[in-house]
């Protein structure tokens, strides 16, 4: 028998890593498929709202055990998970992301950490895909870090048919 809660809660862990992919401004993997942020940011919203809206369906399965057991620490490191989201999702609303950005910046940040630690503690089940998260943001940053290095060239220009002049970087 197919537990669908437990589908739903599925769905949105595994949307984490679709959310971390679009998330960076300068992202290699847009960079590879060939697309603007602007472009990104669209599937970016698009898929934190669908996993924000598969952690409420998830949550509205076990609305009894919340209820009887609210303590237990799987309820409330849900809850706690689903609290972040919904403040992701309600601070990133058009008003508020436009009126008062640095308020959206800060509480996506602060919201996303908090989602992802409630996430952690609250399913083992989503660990491979908060990991592989991770893992591609990191990957992401130190290749943008790799891109963004000095590089020292060395420049040659031809004087006279038989003269090269050649420069060195320091």
């Amino acid at each position: 028998d197919y537990d669908i809660g437990l589908g739903f809660g599925s769905l949105s862990a595994g949307n984490t890593l679709l959310i971390f992919i679009t998330a960076a401004r300068n992202s290699v993997f847009t960079w590879f498929a060939g697309v603007t942020f602007d472009q990104v940011l669209v599937y970016h919203r698009f898929f934190g709202r669908v996993t924000v809206l598969f952690a409420i369906v998830h949550s509205g399965f076990y609305v009894d055990d919340i209820y009887n057991n609210f303590w237990d620490p799987i309820i409330y490191t849900g809850l706690v998970s689903l609290g972040f989201g919904i403040i992701i999702v309600v601070s990133s609303l058009n008003y508020f992301r436009r009126k008062y950005f640095n308020l959206f910046i800060w509480s996506h940040i602060i919201a996303f950490v908090g989602f992802i630690i409630g996430l952690f503690l609250h399913a083992s089940a989503a660990r491979p895909f908060i990991y592989a998260s991770v893992a591609c943001y990191c990957i992401d940053k130190c290749i943008q870090q790799i891109w963004k290095m000095p590089r020292s060239t060395t420049v040659f220009r031809k004087v006279d048919e038989r003269t090269v002049h050649v420069q060195f970087a320091k």
